[in-house]
């Protein structure tokens, strides 16, 4: 997956995260490692933003599909 963070600490490529979709019935918890980076500045400091290639390590494959098709873009 793709992620955008306005964190002050931008993400580090093979750091280890946990990311939690929220879900129907209840949220997808994934564990994954960042992949790559890229800065994005902004207006300001405070505006900066980080992109990330997220590699999905733990995950629950089914729940994922469910989300993807019931929020993909018609």
């Amino acid at each position: 997956c793709q992620l955008v963070t306005t964190k002050a600490k931008p993400l580090r490529p093979n750091q280890k995260i946990r990311i939690e979709i929220p879900g129907d019935r209840g949220p997808i918890i994934c564990a994954g490692r960042v992949v790559w980076t890229r800065a994005e500045p902004g207006a300001t400091a405070a505006s900066s933003q980080c992109r990330a290639g997220i590699e999905f390590t733990a995950s629950d494959d089914v729940a994922i599909e469910t989300f993807t098709i019931m929020h993909a873009a018609l």
